[in-house]
This record gives structure tokens, C-alpha cells and sequence, in this order.
């Protein structure tokens, strides 16, 4: 059935996802929030012009505050496009370290892979998004190795997809990587 013999209900939500995405794209975030006052199940609707889900057309645009109202709203931070990408991919491409912190906070996958086998970390690494790298790594080393904040160093299995032995990281473990990130703009 096409859009245009759509009727009702079917047709309303359609018109709804469209508006939603629209406003997305135009970083209006009072109006997402309204969209979403209005109907929360919005917040995962596919939108089939786009082919995305609107987590990540604001992860996309690096739309930090968009993605925080999706997240609360109940988006789906591991849900993934066509491409099988999830918003975390599409961060880490962008190299937005305060998204990548949004979707970290709330437990977006760092071991998922697309349909052609990388992680976040990886798509990162190919687009030398070093303090995304970092930022990754330092969440891999808190919740699969229990490391303590305070500056210490690890060497271990990566999140990327490569095996090459481990990698190493001396981060400050004590900030956050929204902190590193104003630290480098400011540096």
C-alpha cells in the first residue's frame, strides 16, 4: 500500500515520523519535545524517506541535546539503519565526543559491528577521531576490566574489530571525555 492510499491511523503516524525527522534535521529540539510529549513511540519509529530512526538522524548531525530527548523518551540507543550502523557508529564518525558520551552513558553497544564488520571504535580509527578513540576505550576499560579512575594504565583486548595484541592507553581516567573534549578546544 502506498503512502498516499493510506488512511487514519497509519497515515497520522507516517505524517508524525516525517515531522519529527524534519524538525531533527533542523535542530529544533523545543518542537522534538514536543512531538514526543505527544506520542513517545516516535522516538523509534523508522522513517522509510530517510531509512533511519530519529536517534540517528540527530546522531548524525551530532545533535547531543536532540539525542538526550530521544533517549528519555525511550529511543532505542542500540537500534541500527539499513546499514546496520547504530548511532554510536555514526558518533564516532562525526568525531562529537559529548554524543559519544550521551550514547556511552546510556549503554549504547561499543562491540557492535555493521554489516561490514567494524565497531565503533574502529569507524573512529579509520576517520582519526583520536579523542573518540579515547573516549571508547576508556568506557571498554571501565566496564569490562573494572578499572578504577585516577590515571591508570591499561593494556588488554581492544574494541575494535583487529587483533593486533592490545593496545595501550594512559588516559586520566577521572575526566569525563566531555571534559577532554573542552580541554582540547580550548587548548
Amino acid at each position: 500500500m502506498s503512502r498516499d492510499n493510506q488512511s487514519g491511523p497509519v497515515r497520522h503516524k507516517w505524517q508524525l515520523g516525517t515531522h519529527i525527522i524534519d524538525a531533527i534535521y533542523n535542530n529544533m529540539s523545543d518542537k522534538v519535545g514536543r512531538f514526543l510529549r505527544d506520542d513517545q513511540s516516535l522516538s523509534n519509529i523508522y522513517h522509510s524517506g530517510s531509512h533511519m530512526r530519529p536517534l540517528h538522524v540527530a546522531s548524525g548531525n551530532n545533535f547531543a541535546g536532540i539525542m538526550e530527548l530521544l533517549i528519555e523518551a525511550g529511543a532505542d540507543v542500540n537500534a541500527s539503519d539499513l546499514s546496520e550502523k547504530m548511532a554510536l557508529h555514526m558518533v564516532s564518525e562525526r568525531g562529537d565526543v559529548k554524543s559519544v558520551q550521551v550514547l556511552l552513558d546510556h549503554q549504547a553497544d561499543i562491540m557492535a559491528r555493521d554489516k561490514d564488520g567494524a565497531t565503533p571504535f574502529d569507524i573512529a580509527e579509520r576517520y582519526n577521531n583520536r579523542v573518540v578513540m579515547e573516549c571508547i576505550e576508556r568506557h571498554y576499560a571501565k566496564k569490562y576490566r573494572g578499572v578504577a579512575s585516577g590515571g591508570a594504565s591499561y593494556t588488554g583486548d581492544s574494541p575494535s574489530s583487529e587483533k593486533s595484541g592490545g593496545w595501550v592507553t594512559s588516559l586520566s581516567l577521572n575526566k569525563s571525555c566531555e571534559d577532554r573534549d573542552s580541554d582540547d578546544a580550548a587548548g
